[in-house]
């Protein structure tokens, strides 16, 4: 009994020497040389491990899986780009990631036609195909596509449908405008352009054209001008000649005669001819003014007014601008400040390069003070008083007057102050206060 115990550790101990070094088969005693397992059957598979994957470039459950670790996944996940469904699945060591088996099934095929109208490109790069879709363009210029009723097929026995095509605009542009209250829509048969223009009968009740102006920003105001019109002063003779357009109260255009709209008023005489016939009718200086007037003269034509009143605000000047413009301004502004500040439009108050003179106070504390002056181009003449109203040292800030040409003056001392003057190409400390 003791041999035969022996017998049997020999022999299954040569089996497994054997196995380790040699090929195994399953089913079959003659592996094929090739494989490291051979299974042969004929009514029997390969059943592989079932596990359930928790996501692509997951692991989990297999610890540490070796690369081309084969499995059976039965887990279906749904939390994002790296989901997996069941199938056969290898672990892809240099990816880190499980890789899935793709099947017929599992393909997808995508067909790409061009259809009416429509050009595809395409451009293959290594495995990827990229195919461009767009408007197939018409065989002319000035071509445009529209959608339109007709034989989509080129079967007359099929019903027309909606289809797209290329059409000259001429084609259609002609029959769906047309002019209407004094607009002209004709086709052009040497450009084979339809032309839409001014003219025929106004056949609405009232046709308005609305304008804008007075805006804020000139640039916002819409007007109406008409260029091009015959000039005919030299040989108008008022009634005798025709009429002139006028606007009602609700902006209607209507005619009338040139006399009636002329009336002599508020310094203004009608020349009656008594003395010179070629005067007769001209509007000419005279009279008494009932209402305030503007009045324009030049250095040839000047005008003399009698009995002007005495001002009744006594900081108001009148300056005059570039083109005679006359603009009333404050002759002396103020401003108090304790920040930096720039003195322009808003600082001070009403502020303008015509002002005479500018007086800022500034309190200065812990932090540095910088006071910008306006530019000196505009402003000629112009006076800037500027005083530190501290009465101690106890700040640490000090003043900087800072012209277009950087730093002009500084200072701290308590009731410093500087008279800063512009002789039109900058800012001159000409004294101190």
């Amino acid at each position: 009994m003791k041999n035969l115990i022996l017998a049997a550790v020999f022999l299954a101990t040569a089996w497994v020497g054997q196995a380790v070094y040699a090929q195994q088969g399953f089913g079959t005693n003659t592996p094929d040389k090739s494989a490291a397992v051979d299974i042969v059957s004929t009514k029997r598979g390969l059943l592989v491990p079932r596990i359930a994957l928790e996501a692509l470039n997951s692991a989990a459950p297999v610890t540490a899986p070796a690369n081309s670790l084969f499995v059976y996944n039965t887990a279906t996940t749904n939390t994002g780009t790296n989901d997996v469904t069941p199938g056969y699945y290898y672990w892809e060591a240099a990816g880190a990631k499980w890789v899935r088996f793709i099947s017929s099934e599992d393909v997808k095929t995508t067909k790409v036609a061009a259809g009416e109208n429509v050009q595809v490109e395409e451009e293959t790069v290594g495995n990827e195909t990229t195919y461009t879709v767009g408007v197939k363009a018409g065989d002319t210029d000035g071509l445009v596509l529209v959608t339109a009723m007709g034989d989509h097929d080129n079967d007359p026995a099929t019903a027309d449908q909606l289809m797209s095509k290329w059409v000259n605009p001429s084609e259609f542009v002609n029959d769906a405008i047309e002019g209407v209250n004094g607009i002209t829509t004709t086709l052009n048969t040497t450009t084979n352009k339809v032309e839409i223009g001014l003219g025929g009968e106004l056949d609405a009740a009232l046709t308005t054209i609305t304008t804008v102006s007075g805006s804020t920003d000139p640039a916002n105001d819409r007007k109406l001008a008409i260029d091009g019109l015959e000039d005919v002063t030299a040989g108008f003779q008022a009634d005798a000649d025709g009429f002139v357009m006028v606007l009602t109260t609700g902006g209607v255009l209507q005619k009338t005669k040139l006399s009636s709209l002329v009336k002599a008023d508020n310094g203004l005489t009608i020349n009656d001819g008594s003395t010179n016939a070629a005067d007769a009718g001209k509007v000419q200086l005279g009279g008494a003014l009932n209402q305030v007037t503007t009045i324009t003269a030049d250095a040839t034509n000047t005008l003399a007014i009698d009995g002007l009143q005495n001002a009744t605000a006594a900081n108001s000047i009148v300056v005059t601008e570039a083109g005679g413009v006359l603009r009333s301004v404050k002759r002396s502004l103020s401003a108090a400040i304790g920040a930096s500040s720039t003195i322009g439009t808003s600082l001070p108050t009403d502020y303008s390069p015509y002002v005479q003179e500018v007086n800022i106070a500034v309190t200065l504390a812990a932090s540095d003070i910088d006071l910008t002056l306006p530019d000196a181009t505009v402003a000629e003449g112009q006076v800037i008083n500027v005083k530190i109203t501290n009465t101690d040292d106890s700040h640490s800030g000090y003043l900087n007057i800072i012209s277009a040409a950087g730093t002009l003056t500084y200072g701290a001392l308590p009731f410093q102050g500087w008279v800063l003057k512009s002789n039109g190409t900058g800012w001159l400390v000409v004294g101190r206060n």
